[in-house]
């Protein structure tokens, strides 16, 4: 896919509520990533780190990974059903008490969390997408049992060296050839 980052508007707003922001960070293969987008992550794992602050570019790099697997998912036939999608939000949002799912309290929280439903479905339906091409690349990987042994092997093998130094100016006194080996090795 094709990647194009514009990111001016991220360090040049300093008042501005950049969650709310429709300009362009990133492209890729046609879809766009906004600053807002990247300022709802943000805030998002700054609030899951405690406050500590999180790059904006490590946080753009994962969303264009992101959208590059979404293209391949779906040049691929694995994009994730609309039914997929709602039932990993059913799964995700069971109230713990055995209720009935809570339509408004779900969207509430989504809205406050990733700006948008719609934004939220789609990054459910990335992840499911994700596992999907994941599964597909990984199926036809066998490894053999013998290599892993080796790979182990190779890995926890260790050796005990032993050397000698040996001073060849000392060495070259204590050989006195004869002049008949001299001769044997002229002519070999």
């Amino acid at each position: 896919g094709l990647v194009f980052w514009g990111g001016s508007g991220i360090r040049n707003a300093p008042s501005a509520n950049l969650s709310q922001s429709k300009e362009t960070a990133a492209t890729v293969a046609g879809e766009y990533i906004t600053v807002g987008e990247v300022a709802r992550q943000q805030e998002a794992f700054s609030q899951y780190t405690q406050g500590r602050p999180y790059p904006a570019k490590m946080i753009l790099n994962g969303m264009i990974s992101g959208k590059i697997t979404r293209v391949e998912a779906a040049r691929l036939g694995l994009l994730a059903s609309d039914a997929e999608v709602a039932a990993a939000i059913r799964e995700q949002f069971k109230p713990e008490d055995g209720k009935a799912f809570d339509q408004k309290r779900y969207e509430q929280s989504i809205i406050e969390r990733y700006g948008s439903i719609e934004a939220f479905e789609e990054s459910v339906r990335d992840d499911i997408s994700a596992n999907k091409l994941r599964a597909f690349l990984t199926t036809g990987v066998t490894v053999s049992e013998e290599d892993v042994l080796k790979e182990y092997q190779r890995k926890n093998s260790k050796f005990d060296l032993n050397y000698v130094t040996i001073n060849t100016p000392d060495i070259a006194k204590s050989i006195t050839p004869t002049d008949e080996e001299l001769k044997a090795y002229f002519e070999q």
